[in-house]
């Protein structure tokens, strides 16, 4: 179904370590990204990272608090037939590593 894009500030958790997928010496990298959505969204976000903010989003550790800032793609597909999910993307534009809660430590 349709696809929205849009500017968005998001904030979750790393969902285990970014991939590498750097094309002719150019950085890029790609990542999921869990989100606190209370359950009334997606529970997960895939980032895209290129150059700079690709060689800082491949130095994060899984679980590492995150807030990223992008072009937001929210599309939405059937599986199978099934119920509606909602995928969301997003190519992020920069990206800050939030600090570890004293209860993450």
């Amino acid at each position: 179904m349709g696809i929205t894009v849009t500017r968005a500030l998001i904030a979750g958790h790393l969902h285990g370590r970014a991939e590498d997928r750097s094309k002719a010496g150019r950085p890029q990298a790609s990542a999921t990204m869990s989100l606190d959505g209370g359950g009334l969204g997606p529970s997960f976000a895939g980032l895209t990272a290129r150059d700079g903010v690709a060689t800082r989003l491949l130095a994060l550790d899984a679980g590492d608090p995150l807030a990223v800032v992008g072009r937001l793609e929210v599309s939405v597909y059937s599986r199978d037939g099934r119920e509606h999910e909602a995928r969301v993307r997003v190519l992020v534009e920069e990206l800050v590593a939030l600090p570890l809660t004293r209860a993450a430590r």
